[in-house]
């Protein structure tokens, strides 16, 4: 019997547009409580290790009680908006349903509550088998350890692989020992991610669907 083929995605910026409404709340987030409005690209760059950096990265104020105010007020904006511009990638949908004989998962750096709304609102949800998030585990990415929940009902695998867009998934794809595979469409540079060595770099999910490792998800299961 053949065993099961494990897939980890991240989720912005790899399943998920969503820089515009991550920008959009971080800013309206800084202009209330004070602070100068930054740049798309700029807030872009910063996302991948979970909402507290996210913020404090945006604010250049080592005050705690700024960033409280400023990150509290964050998440009750984005909370209300996250659905407002962000939108699958082209393709995502496709390849998901043509993985069907993988056992899949998103771990994120991203808020549960965030992240479960999300893949709800995109009717994503009957295709995970498990959703963790930044808050679900006591460690975030890259380690290791997010993939508990994971191992304690999958002990084994024939084969593991992380699809993402950052170094973050990069290096938490080798600390796990899975194959690592990013997509250039998301939060990093090409040159970042290169610089990373991932096993695979690809532009979108039409490329993506085209490597050898996912060369059975057409194939009808028997």
């Amino acid at each position: 019997m053949m065993k099961n083929k494990l897939m980890i995605f991240d989720l912005d910026g790899t399943l998920i547009d969503s820089r515009l409404d991550i920008a959009n709340a971080l800013n309206m987030a800084l202009e209330i409580e004070g602070f100068a409005k930054r740049e798309v690209d700029e807030i872009a760059s910063y996302v991948g290790k979970g909402a507290e950096n996210l913020v404090q990265r945006a604010m250049f104020s080592d005050k705690a009680e700024d960033f409280q105010r400023v990150f509290i007020r964050f998440l009750e904006v984005y909370q209300k908006n996250l659905l407002q511009e962000t939108k699958l990638f082209e393709g995502a949908l496709d390849f998901i349903e043509n993985s069907s004989r993988w056992k899949k998962a998103i771990i994120t750096n991203k808020p549960l509550l965030h992240t479960k709304r999300i893949v709800e609102g995109l009717g994503l949800n009957k295709y995970f088998t498990w959703i963790i998030g930044a808050d679900s585990l006591p460690v975030l990415k890259p380690d290791p350890g997010v993939m508990e929940p994971i191992c304690q009902e999958m002990s084994d695998w024939e084969q593991a692989v992380m699809i993402g867009d950052s170094i973050v998934d990069i290096d938490f794809a080798k600390a796990a020992k899975l194959t690592s595979v990013v997509l250039t469409h998301g939060f990093s540079t090409e040159e970042e991610l290169t610089s990373a060595k991932p096993d695979f770099i690809v532009k979108n999910f039409k490329e993506l669907s085209c490597l050898s490792i996912f060369s059975s998800n057409n194939e009808h299961n028997t």
